[in-house]
């Protein structure tokens, strides 16, 4: 009668032939893990035996392997969230700015409001590339500290953030060049004055 095929070599836990670790998923692996843990346990209980040592070698070997797979499927999972955050980042950055060039358009028609949008405009720059890509980089950045995983809704006020914060940055900027040009005549325009209220496009459907 042949011998009873070991745990090790059964078929629910088979292996690559090329490097020998378990193809099993997550689950599957921490359960074995656990089960492997045990038997390494109960074995040093047990008290030195050859038999015993031999048991607890193999073990040991196959927890590594197992260690092994689950650290390379953590760091892909890792990244692959990764890479699918940084891509909604750049399609919440490419709609949101829309969005600001087109308020920005539709609002400078009005002449109540033309000066303001004009400035705003001309601060933001929503329709320039580098400045898309500038808010995309920051913007990317802020994500690596997120901990809350609704990642949707933290792109979203993130991508808001970086782009009231270089408003504000521009205005602050626009100011200290204007004090330099004290002796220069004032223009009768505003263009750029408050600026930092790109909060109100936001309150309009952003």
């Amino acid at each position: 009668m042949p011998p009873k095929a070991s745990k090790r070599t059964q078929a629910d836990t088979p292996t690559n032939e090329g490097n020998k670790k378990p193809r099993l998923d997550l689950q599957e692996q921490i359960k074995r893990a656990s089960a492997l843990a045990a038997q390494l346990r109960d074995g040093v209980k047990a008290g030195p035996d050859s038999k015993n040592s031999a048991a607890n070698q193999i073990a040991t070997e196959e927890l590594m392997r197992i260690f092994e797979s689950m650290q390379e499927t953590t760091v892909h999972t890792s990244k692959s969230v990764q890479d699918l955050i940084a891509a909604q980042v750049v399609t919440e950055v490419k709609s949101t700015l829309e969005f600001l060039e087109k308020s920005i358009k539709d609002n400078s028609k009005n002449n109540g409001t033309k000066y303001f949008y004009t400035g705003l405009e001309l601060l933001l720059k929503p329709g320039d590339p580098k400045y898309s890509a500038s808010v995309i980089r920051a913007a990317q950045e802020k994500m690596k500290e997120v901990t809350s995983e609704n990642y949707v809704v933290e792109i979203k006020k993130i991508v808001k953030e970086v782009i009231h914060t270089n408003d504000v940055e521009k205005k602050k900027k626009k100011k200290k060049k204007k004090k330099k040009k004290k002796k220069k005549k004032k223009k009768k325009n505003n263009n750029g004055k408050g600026s930092t209220s790109t909060l109100m496009l936001w309150s309009a459907g952003a």
